[in-house]
């Protein structure tokens, strides 16, 4: 059997601890070791009134069977001083249960600014308060857990209890934000929906209900999400009888309700309905990352689904012309101008790069360095280019390399401007040297050509081998396609669902379940931190295919700089 979970030496605040789940966690947490903070105003459900005696029965309790606990009376709006309560008397805060709460249910007709306020205040507020109040403390000793108390009226609604359920909702929301924010400093934070007898719920179930539903049969789950062995961060449970249910997002795959050119109409929309309303093939965001990355694949299809627009100077654009070298350094560019802010003020212009192949425009690029527009594909998107320039795909890589010369370019018919020339002198504050070797096909990974990624890849196979909890977090197989000046380099696969590990070439067994296509150094500035993967992917720069919710797990086998 295992060993029971302890919690000697850790210092637990409960609110609302005077009655009911409350005065449950206390007990719960003080018998199994821990120095307890016993907080209840002593009021009524209602929120009325004030007495010390709720706490103090508690702390009575505790100390009756051995255990160590302090009294504080205080309302959870003044969280300082029921966090100074638990430093004076016991030097530190390790976990913060925030359990108090009132109930003042009217119908929404009958809704008083007092009854949205008072709910409010004790609910939403006091959680903030005092969970804002523990949380350098936590911060400075690396550890903390905090349980935020929402209820199924928060998740669903509830009739008569409007002002309830968005406050509980409220804190839920609340509690996903600091479990992202509170994850580097070992800092967890999950929501509970408990249904449990007491004082509250006696006045809507019947008494054998509140029989069942017993305060002891909820403790349990709160004592093992506070526990300093349990990873799990920013969940959402519920629970009661006995029983306990996680829940999780679930959205429909939806439907794209317009066409590039065409305006959107409420009969594109109903037209639509059953797609966009058909749960079937449902996917599980589960974060906002996530979330977004439906909408970035969206617009990436609408954009290559745009007519091409004719050019004077070609006749139209050749969009069959497939990969192009610039690629890679047009997103070179679009890094570089997103880092370095101070470009855009040092060349101040929008340059319009219409980039040819076999004499025909093949892609068009913007450098928007004027209204913060950055660079990107396509035509300006504000105002018009201060100068155009139009030069072929190779011979653009020959120039940034500095192996053509701008004005023997220009001289010699191989670049041609339009606009105010003058301004193409500033490009080279954007523009830097690409890659030796980029105008030659780059070798394949069977060729054994030396790539900044490889380092990377051994060190995650090292982490791997040595952090064997690292693949049951992860459980996925991922392959990643490196690139490098545009053409594939390298294949590594990271095996995090049979064991195998990590290794260079294609899955040995089964298929990746997220594959992921980047350039050998984006793959390496993303894995540092210098490069965000949610701005690489819609940039272009980071191409998933796959399970791609998965790719937020990789941040495990990264190491903490990771940005992915």
């Amino acid at each position: 059997m295992s060993a029971p979970l302890r919690f000697d030496g850790k210092v637990v605040l409960v609110t609302g601890a005077g009655n009911g789940l409350g005065r449950e966690y206390a007990l719960a947490f003080a018998e199994r070791g821990a120095s307890v903070v016993v907080n209840d105003l002593g009021g009524n459900f209602k929120g009325e009134g004030k007495s010390s005696r709720a706490a103090d029965i508690v702390v009575e309790e505790i100390r009756a069977k051995g255990g160590k606990a302090v009294a504080n009376y205080d309302s959870v709006e003044e969280g300082e001083k029921l966090v100074r309560t638990a430093l004076e008397n016991f030097g530190r805060i390790d976990v913060v249960v925030n359990n108090a709460g009132i109930l003042r249910d009217r119908s929404f007709a009958r809704i008083s600014d007092q009854d949205w306020d008072l709910i409010h205040k004790v609910h939403l507020r006091g959680s903030f308060q005092v969970t804002r109040a523990a949380w350098p403390h936590m911060k400075k000793n690396n550890y903390g857990r905090i349980i935020m108390v929402a209820s199924a009226a928060g998740i669903y609604g509830n009739f008569g209890q409007a002002n309830y359920s968005a406050a509980k909702l409220g804190l839920l929301g609340l509690g996903n934000t600091l479990a992202i924010e509170g994850k580097k400093s070992n800092i967890f934070c999950n929501t509970i929906a408990p249904i449990a007898g007491s004082r509250m719920t006696e006045t809507v179930m019947p008494p054998d209900l509140v029989e069942a539903l017993k305060p002891e049969y909820v403790s349990p789950l709160v004592l093992y999400l506070c526990h300093e062995s349990c990873e799990e961060n920013g969940s959402l449970f519920e629970l009661g009888a006995g029983w306990i249910g996680k829940l999780r997002w679930e959205r429909t795959k939806g439907s794209v309700c317009r066409e590039p050119g065409k305006k959107m109409t409420p009969e594109d929309v109903r037209d639509n309905w059953d797609k966009i309303t058909d749960f079937r093939n449902s996917t599980h965001p589960t974060s906002t990352t996530a979330s977004s990355a439906e909408m970035f694949n969206i617009l990436k299809d609408l954009e290559n689904q745009k007519p091409s627009r004719s050019s004077p100077s070609s006749g139209g654009m050749d969009i069959s012309s497939g990969s192009l070298q610039t690629d890679a350094l047009f997103n070179d560019m679009a890094q570089r101008a997103s880092s370095q802010p101070e470009l855009a003020k040092k060349i101040n212009a929008i340059f319009l790069f219409e980039i040819t192949k076999d004499k025909k425009i093949a892609a068009k690029w913007t450098a928007d360095m004027k209204t913060g527009g950055g660079v990107y594909k396509g035509e300006p998107k504000q105002g018009k280019a201060d100068c155009t320039l139009t030069i072929d795909d190779g011979a653009m890589m020959d120039m940034a390399a500095g192996k053509l010369d701008g004005q023997t370019a220009f001289m010699k018919g191989i670049l041609k401007l339009k606009g105010n020339m003058m301004l193409a002198q500033k490009l080279g504050e954007l523009l830097k040297p690409a890659p030796a070797g980029s105008t030659q096909t780059s070798k394949s990974s069977s060729g054994g050509s030396s790539l900044l990624s490889d380092a990377l890849f051994e060190d995650m196979a090292k982490r791997a081998k040595s952090q064997p909890n690292v693949a049951k977090k992860i459980n996925a197989v991922f392959l990643f396609d490196i690139t490098k000046d545009g053409k594939p380099a390298a294949k590594w696969t990271a095996d995090m669902k049979t064991g195998a590990g990590v290794y260079k070439g294609e899955p040995k067994q089964g298929k990746a379940d997220c594959t992921l296509t980047i350039d050998d150094k984006n793959m390496v500035d993303m894995a540092s931190g210098k490069l965000n993967g949610q701005t690489a992917f819609m940039k272009g720069l980071l191409k998933l295919k796959g399970n791609m919710m998965l790719a937020q797990k990789l941040g495990s086998l990264f190491g903490e700089t990771s940005k992915l």
